[in-house]
């Protein structure tokens, strides 16, 4: 029985190879991104880019709510890339309408020169999303077309650090030229401000994640058809290669309901750790649609499932880093606490879509997220213990400027006072050497106690004080002396002048009558000889 049940599925597998062979094929890879706030440039979004609002029905509301820039649980904002700006921005400015298609290989240089199979190596770049959250994480969607699985699996390479491919464009004179699509990301991101999440190599590709979808022109009759076609999808092989589906049990798959007029199966779908993958079946082969489609009403359940991960991952590094400051800290904590409350969202919440809450709920089994989230509560302990320890740090090194620039401050208040004195060099010294040692003891004692900061200030502070008012009172009683010396000095002084004035004022008046004195002894000495003349004359006359 078992053995007919597999001759079936193999009978079926071999009957649509022509129609996987066929197959209109895309994928959107996923790259993480993260970015410093103050760098990121707003300004170049807005000029390049359209924000696209989430209104798809699939989403509850509480799930559409994280992307309305206006709401309180808002948690980031979904930019859409015009398709020309993209390509402008990868080639140096080629216009678009003169790219008529991309290449990717591994060739050396001589067999490139034999030509590009441009039907197995082309692809074309339909579309990019860029989806920034509050948290510092973002991811970039670039939305890929191709005919050849070997194309999505040469871009991105899945397990080398460093990239081994060589891309091309076609102009419109059908003319061949070689550009480095890695380098060119690079630059791009670096002018919006922002760098892959994880680098350890040449390629941006390490960590990308793969959204594929492969439509074929025919219904699926068994599912373990679409098990082999989504498990070579997700491995990026043909999706004709006949090898066993998964047996290590790392893969989820999930299906759509039968139709019941066809006994047949839509669509089916195959979820990993690093990639989604459906096959679906359209007659119309309408992957243009399908992959606008998906953009809008799938694809931002996977960038919510991604962004809770690497979200995780962004603060735990945050976190563990040492050369942040206390006000950095306490942003990340902010951060971190604003996603516990707002930013998680639970798979029965996300979406009315059973089909997207199996895809989301195996999307955080498979990546351990809501494990990374309940540890959250340890970085947040971690961080309340950082911020309180470098918060202490920088009280006490603020008390020890203060302390220093009172005790300055003292000191020269001090000597101050002991100039006007004219205490001696000697004792100044020895009074410098006590409120030193003293400040030195109460440091030590501080030290040793491990007491609360502001208490050894204080205690410090008041014996300084102490000491300071003693200095005062001597320096007091000494100036009191001095005042009353230099009162008795200053009236001695001035009892002293006025009796130099009045010895002056005698010797002037004394000056100054002595010369009447001479004038009336002439006078006198004059009339005498006067009146000695005239007896003479006399006695003559008697004569």
């Amino acid at each position: 029985m078992e053995m007919e049940q597999e001759v079936t599925i193999m009978k079926e597998f071999e009957q649509l190879k022509p129609f996987l062979l066929s197959a209109q094929l895309g994928s959107y890879v996923v790259l993480p991104l993260k970015y410093r706030k103050e760098e990121l440039d707003q300004v170049w979004l807005k000029a390049n880019c359209e924000k696209q609002d989430i209104t798809t029905t699939n989403l509850t509301e509480q799930a559409k709510i994280l992307f309305k820039e206006n709401d309180p649980m808002h948690v980031g904002v979904c930019y859409k890339f015009l398709r020309e700006t993209f390509i402008k921005e990868l080639l140096d400015n080629i216009e678009v309408e003169n790219v008529m298609g991309f290449a990717v290989t591994d060739l050396d240089q001589d067999r490139i020169e034999l030509g590009i199979n441009w039907e197995k190596d082309g692809f074309d770049i339909h579309s990019a999303y860029l989806y920034v959250f509050e948290t510092g994480v973002a991811f970039l969607c670039m939305g890929l077309r191709y005919s050849r699985m070997d194309a999505i699996a040469q871009i991105c390479n899945p397990g080398s650090a460093d990239t081994q491919s060589r891309y091309f464009y076609l102009d419109n004179e059908k003319k061949t030229h070689e550009f480095s699509l890695d380098e060119k990301l690079d630059i791009l991101l670096d002018t919006i401000g922002l760098e892959v999440f994880h680098r350890s190599g040449t390629s941006v590709f390490l960590d990308a994640f793969t959204y594929n979808l492969a439509m074929i022109g025919r219904r699926f009759r068994d599912l373990d058809t679409i098990r082999r076609v989504t498990c070579n999808q997700n491995n990026m092989l043909p999706l004709s290669t006949d090898v066993d589906e998964d047996m290590t049990g790392a893969l989820q798959y999930l299906y759509a309901a039968q139709d019941k007029i066809h006994l047949a199966y839509n669509w089916g779908a195959c979820v990993s750790d690093q990639a989604v993958s459906y096959v679906m079946a359209d007659y119309n082969l309408n992957m243009e649609g399908q992959m606008k489609q998906h953009a809008e009403d799938k694809l931002p359940a996977v960038i919510i499932a991604l962004y809770e991960k690497y979200t995780c991952q962004y603060l735990t590094e945050q976190a563990a880093a040492e050369d942040m400051k206390a006000k950095e800290k306490q942003e990340i904590k902010d951060i971190l606490m604003h996603f516990q409350a707002f930013g998680v969202v639970r798979a029965m919440n996300l979406s009315r879509n059973y089909e997207i809450k199996i895809i989301y709920q195996h999307l955080l089994d498979m990546n351990g997220i809501e494990g990374s989230i309940n540890d959250l509560d340890k970085k947040l302990n971690f961080l309340n213990e950082q911020i309180k320890d470098m918060t202490e740090k920088k009280q006490n090194h603020m008390m020890e400027l203060v302390v220093g620039c009172c005790s300055i401050s003292i000191l020269s208040s001090v000597f101050m006072i002991m100039n006007l004195m004219g205490i001696s060099a000697a004792t100044q010294w020895v009074v410098l050497g006590t409120v030193i040692g003293i400040g030195v003891v109460g440091a030590l004692v501080t030290m040793l106690r491990k007491t609360n900061v502001v208490s050894a200030f204080s205690e410090n502070m008041e014996k300084l004080y102490d000491h300071f008012e003693a200095v005062k009172e001597n320096v007091n009683e000494t100036l009191a002396e001095r005042a009353e010396a230099k009162e008795e000095a200053r009236a001695a002084k001035e009892a002293a002048e006025e009796e130099a004035l009045a010895e002056q004022e005698a010797a002037e008046k004394a000056a100054q009558e002595e010369p009447e004195k001479k004038e009336s002894q002439q006078i006198i000495h004059i009339e005498d000889k006067t009146a000695k003349k005239n007896n003479v004359d006399d006695n003559i006359k008697h004569a």
